[in-house]
């Protein structure tokens, strides 16, 4: 039996968007081909461990200080690895360099090709536009939102998407900022897209237990805001949604590929690059950076994103991001990973 090892990780400083990823490609794996084992290995907080727990998911924990070390390059060899996938942006290059030398098998998430991954069996980068911004000398290269892996759990929101127009007005709004809300401002932008769309459901979607209890106390008597922590099945979720309002991370792309409008406000510089991009695209609607909120120009945008902008983005949406990324990524998989 082949064994995948994934090396991510998943806490305050990485974030989750890498381990989201790693967690929809595992599900993929494990869906086209049961009798691949998948290994998670990484720095990982109770909310990661709970995904993986819930999933069923062999996970070990390493401290991110000692993840791209030699000694782990060791060990992942005693774990009989038949393929190493790395999502982290933290790997130096002598960790891609020495896993070349133990004659390790691996391949990358990357989103910036600020390495050298010329060793690499391949490379996915499924960032809007990668086909045109990036160039690799990897032994094969998956670029572009085709490549991206998609959770099962979002197929019947597409294609229930595929089949009608958007909403006169907003009825139902997802605010979800990632596995952690960096700099705590789920409140506020709450309070702006109350202020904008004061007849909307609000669902806000929290990992952070004690921000969770704040907002429950304040809006108690608010019935057109429910704030909880994210559930196991997302999808059924988002199917509901005329607005998703996320941070900078996989969950915007997520959006784009179920068609649903979609506003960001970013976490990181990084994040807010690729948004600007997206929303060149006609992909997505930049909010800034969370660390610069300012409320009144965060309402400005939102008030401006009218039934028709919405319609419009849709229909882009569902160009930009293929229906058959599952497809593609199984394939580059089959061929590269479990041969």
């Amino acid at each position: 039996m082949k064994q995948l090892l994934i090396h991510c990780d998943a806490n305050r400083t990485s974030g989750f968007g890498h381990f989201s990823r790693c967690l929809a490609l595992a599900e993929l794996v494990r869906s086209s081909r049961p009798d691949i084992k998948v290994l998670f290995v990484g720095d990982y907080g109770g909310y990661a461990i709970d995904k993986l727990r819930l999933t069923n998911t062999r996970y070990i924990i390493i401290h991110e200080a000692e993840s791209f070390t030699k000694e782990v390059i060791n060990a992942f060899v005693s774990y009989e690895t038949d393929f190493l996938l790395i999502d982290s942006y933290l790997a130096p290059q002598f960790f891609y360099d020495y896993m070349t030398e133990k004659e390790i098998k691996w391949g990358v998430f990357d989103d910036f090709a600020q390495q050298d991954f010329r060793q690499a069996q391949f490379v996915i980068n499924f960032r809007v536009g990668a086909e045109k911004m990036f160039r690799y000398r990897s032994k094969t290269c998956g670029l572009g939102p085709g490549f991206m892996p998609i959770r099962a759990e979002f197929f019947a929101v597409r294609r229930g998407n595929e089949k009608r127009k958007v909403r006169v007005d907003v009825e139902n709004i997802l605010i979800c900022l990632g596995g952690y809300d960096k700099y705590q401002v789920s409140g506020c932008l709450l309070e702006s897209v109350i202020r904008v769309f004061d007849q909307a459901f609000v669902l806000v979607l929290l990992s952070d237990q004690d921000e969770i209890s704040v907002l429950m106390s304040k809006y108690k008597n608010n019935t057109n805001v429910k704030v909880e922590q994210p559930c196991s099945d997302v999808g059924s979720i988002m199917g509901d949604m005329d607005l998703l309002v996320s941070g900078g991370g996989m969950l915007k792309y997520e959006a784009g590929y179920c068609g649903i409008p979609n506003a960001a406000l970013s976490q990181t510089q990084e994040q807010h690059q690729d948004s600007l991009v997206l929303q060149e695209h006609g992909v997505l609607l930049d909010l800034g950076l969370a660390g610069d909120f300012i409320a009144p120009q965060v309402e400005k945008e939102l008030l401006a994103f009218s039934r028709q902008s919405r319609q419009a983005m849709r229909a882009r949406q569902l160009q930009i991001f293929p229906a058959s990324a599952r497809l593609q990524l199984v394939e580059l998989i089959h061929k590269q990973l479990v041969v």
